[in-house]
């Protein structure tokens, strides 16, 4: 079992921390939050390292795993720069899936990838790197998400569907089947997508608009 360290240690963290727990793949080492002290108790067993400052220590100490445990961001794109930061370290990112995932042989999934409970990624699909799959949410078959993308809870993405980078699709969203979406959109929750979605857009409601 390699050991693996959490960075961050807010509500999306708990959630991989159990993904990482139901597959005694890896080992949790502890978290980087700048918001506990060194040596502070996060959850049970599992205390504070220390801040983002410590990251390129614990490196060379041998730590080579990391989860980018950062969630809920209003502007995507800061995470996609915590990633490229931890990379430039040397971090390996694994793909993290849950137990009770479905996810078609065919598909592929890129590094750093978190796959939440009761998800499903189905036939010939191409997920990117640092996408979170989030609980329950459906990626049909044939779509192209790329990087950094957050299918929230519930969402279902049919199939054929193209998702730019940095893109939100909000809890119980739809995207109709052969669309494209477009990189730095935000998907409203609940809406339902019917045509094509240029880049930079914030769309809501049924039909979304």
């Amino acid at each position: 079992m390699q050991d693996i360290i959490l960075l961050g240690a807010g509500g999306h963290a708990l959630v991989v921390k159990d993904i990482i727990q139901s597959r005694n793949e890896y080992n949790i080492v502890g978290v980087v939050d700048k918001r506990f002290k060194k040596g502070e108790k996060v959850w049970d067993g599992i205390h504070c390292l220390g801040s983002d400052e410590e990251l390129e220590n614990l490196y060379k100490k041998g730590l080579k795993n990391i989860a980018l445990c950062i969630g809920g961001l209003s502007n995507l794109t800061k995470r996609a720069d915590i990633y490229i930061s931890l990379k430039t370290i040397g971090y390996n990112l694994p793909i993290l899936l849950h137990e009770n995932t479905c996810v078609s042989k065919s598909a592929t999934i890129g590094e750093g990838t978190c796959v939440m409970p009761f998800s499903v990624i189905n036939a010939n699909a191409h997920i990117g790197k640092i996408n979170i799959i989030n609980t329950l949410s459906v990626v049909e078959h044939d779509c192209n998400i790329s990087d950094n993308v957050h299918i929230s809870p519930r969402a279902c993405v049919l199939g054929g569907v193209t998702v730019g980078k940095n893109t939100h699709i909000g809890a119980g969203a739809v995207v109709n089947q052969t669309l494209e979406v477009g990189e730095n959109v935000v998907v409203g929750s609940g809406a339902v997508v019917t045509k094509n979605i240029l880049a930079n857009k914030k769309v809501m409601g049924v039909p979304a608009q």
